[in-house]
């Protein structure tokens, strides 16, 4: 991942740091992920999954990356929350 990296989602931070620190705070809320699908097309990368929390709370997520010169790139995330 790059030092530069863009995160689209408004409530974490931009780069390397951003990331780590929001990974961080959504793993300590126990996700349980299931893969649904996953599609790829030139430098675009679509991961379909549900997740279920520790709590119970589930959302089915879609995460885009965009892979560049042997690295990756977020594009956005869309859910819906059941």
């Amino acid at each position: 991942m790059w030092d530069d990296y863009i995160q689209h989602n408004s409530t974490c931070a931009d780069g390397k740091a951003g990331f780590l620190e929001s990974i961080k705070g959504f793993l300590s809320l126990g996700p349980q992920i299931v893969i649904i699908r996953l599609n790829s097309e030139d430098d675009m990368v679509h991961v379909f999954f549900k997740c279920t929390l520790k709590n119970g709370h589930t959302s089915e997520v879609c995460d885009i990356y965009r892979l560049q010169a042997a690295s990756w790139l977020s594009t956005g995330t869309s859910s819906s929350t059941t």
